[in-house]
């Protein structure tokens, strides 16, 4: 029992957490107001920043796929792969997405309409999906893991009458696990 207990504490690992920190909105052209021929075209940034608080392990993310969501439809998605995260330290990864998307094709009609009435109420929400592999490793074991993380309620304000681009209110906050 102490045997284990002891090996536990040594070799216990903590997961990197994921913070949003910035997203930002490229262009934003949605035409129509929510009924039929209502289109949208737009490209969007995100910045993500991943903290590795563990003081014995590095943590080598061999892959990060996130995807760009509204009301459950996922917009886009963006590949990365091999970040290393040394000890006690972060970095920070940047994904690009635009809709339409030529990585998915389908049908997203009804999303883009509700997008359109959202406008009109002055807020659009979305949420990132990270689907992330990786591994802990120390200089005595590797460890890989799954996550899945979602960095929900990222509000778009269409405060500025003069422009149609909507702008990010600035939350930053933690990715949370999701099952």
């Amino acid at each position: 029992m102490i045997i284990s207990m002891f090996t536990m504490m040594v070799f216990m690992t903590i997961k990197p957490t994921f913070y949003l920190e910035s997203f930002e909105v490229r262009s934003f052209d949605l035409s129509g107001n929510g009924g039929p021929g209502t289109t949208l075209k737009a490209n969007w940034e995100t910045k993500i920043s991943i903290k590795n608080t563990n003081t014995r392990s590095s943590v080598l993310v061999n892959q990060v796929e996130t995807s760009l969501v509204y009301r459950y439809v996922a917009l886009d998605v963006s590949y990365m792969d091999h970040v290393e995260i040394q000890k006690d330290s972060n970095v920070q990864i940047l994904d690009a997405f635009s809709f339409p998307s030529s990585k998915r094709t389908f049908n997203a009609d009804s999303a883009v309409k509700e997008m359109a009435k959202d406008r009109e109420r002055g807020q659009i929400m979305f949420d990132l999906k990270l689907e992330v592999q990786l591994m802990v490793k120390s200089n005595v074991f590797h460890k890989s893991e799954k996550m899945r993380l979602f960095c929900e309620r990222i509000t778009l304000d269409f405060k500025n009458s003069t422009s149609n681009i909507p702008t990010w209110n600035g939350n930053k906050h933690e990715c949370v696990s999701g099952l």
